[in-house]
Protein backbone atom coordinates (compact mmCIF):
# COMPACT_ATOMS: atom_id res chain seq x y z
CA UNK A 1 0.00 0.00 0.00
CA UNK A 2 2.97 2.35 0.85
CA UNK A 3 4.61 1.72 -2.62
CA UNK A 4 1.30 2.22 -4.25
CA UNK A 5 0.41 5.47 -2.72
CA UNK A 6 4.40 6.80 -2.87
CA UNK A 7 3.54 6.04 -7.17
CA UNK A 8 0.73 7.78 -6.50
CA UNK A 9 1.91 11.07 -4.94
CA UNK A 10 5.44 10.62 -7.35
CA UNK A 11 7.52 10.29 -4.33
CA UNK A 12 10.67 9.01 -5.44
CA UNK A 13 12.89 9.16 -2.22
CA UNK A 14 11.89 7.58 1.49
CA UNK A 15 13.40 8.24 4.88
CA UNK A 16 12.83 5.23 7.05
CA UNK A 17 13.12 5.85 10.89
CA UNK A 18 13.87 2.62 12.29
CA UNK A 19 13.00 1.49 15.72
CA UNK A 20 16.42 0.68 17.66
CA UNK A 21 15.98 -3.43 17.50
CA UNK A 22 16.34 -5.91 15.74
CA UNK A 23 12.63 -6.74 14.40
CA UNK A 24 12.89 -2.60 13.58
CA UNK A 25 15.94 -2.83 11.35
CA UNK A 26 15.13 -5.93 9.75
CA UNK A 27 11.41 -4.29 8.77
CA UNK A 28 13.46 -0.93 7.38
CA UNK A 29 15.62 -2.94 5.29
CA UNK A 30 12.24 -5.18 3.97
CA UNK A 31 10.67 -1.80 3.39
CA UNK A 32 13.47 -0.12 1.74
CA UNK A 33 13.77 -3.06 -0.66
CA UNK A 34 10.47 -3.23 -1.14
CA UNK A 35 9.59 0.29 -2.18
CA UNK A 36 11.74 0.32 -5.29
CA UNK A 37 12.81 4.22 -4.74
CA UNK A 38 15.69 5.79 -3.49
CA UNK A 39 16.00 5.71 0.30
CA UNK A 40 18.06 5.68 3.79
CA UNK A 41 17.34 4.38 6.92
CA UNK A 42 17.78 6.14 10.45
CA UNK A 43 18.13 4.54 13.53
CA UNK A 44 17.82 7.00 16.40
CA UNK A 45 20.14 6.19 19.57
CA UNK A 46 16.81 5.62 21.58
CA UNK A 47 13.71 2.89 21.16
CA UNK A 48 11.86 4.84 18.21
CA UNK A 49 11.03 8.13 17.00
CA UNK A 50 7.91 8.68 19.11
CA UNK A 51 10.58 8.64 22.40
CA UNK A 52 13.24 10.74 19.99
CA UNK A 53 10.43 13.12 19.63
CA UNK A 54 9.68 13.36 23.47
CA UNK A 55 13.30 14.11 23.92
CA UNK A 56 13.62 16.69 21.71
CA UNK A 57 14.46 15.66 17.80
CA UNK A 58 12.53 17.54 15.22
CA UNK A 59 12.28 17.65 11.37
CA UNK A 60 15.48 19.68 11.64
CA UNK A 61 17.38 17.17 12.55
CA UNK A 62 16.06 14.46 11.08
CA UNK A 63 16.70 16.12 7.77
CA UNK A 64 20.46 16.73 8.87
CA UNK A 65 20.62 13.14 9.82
CA UNK A 66 19.11 12.32 6.34
CA UNK A 67 21.60 14.46 4.61
CA UNK A 68 24.08 12.67 5.82
CA UNK A 69 23.48 8.82 5.66
CA UNK A 70 24.06 6.47 2.81
CA UNK A 71 20.83 6.60 0.29
CA UNK A 72 20.58 3.41 -1.37
CA UNK A 73 18.68 2.45 -4.66
CA UNK A 74 16.53 -0.14 -4.76
CA UNK A 75 15.31 0.00 -8.09
CA UNK A 76 12.88 -2.73 -8.99
CA UNK A 77 12.87 -3.97 -12.73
Amino acid sequence: MIKDLFRRFGVNRAIIVADNDLPGLNGAKLLAEGLGISSCTLTLPCKDLREAVRLGVDKATIDSLARSAVWYCHHQS
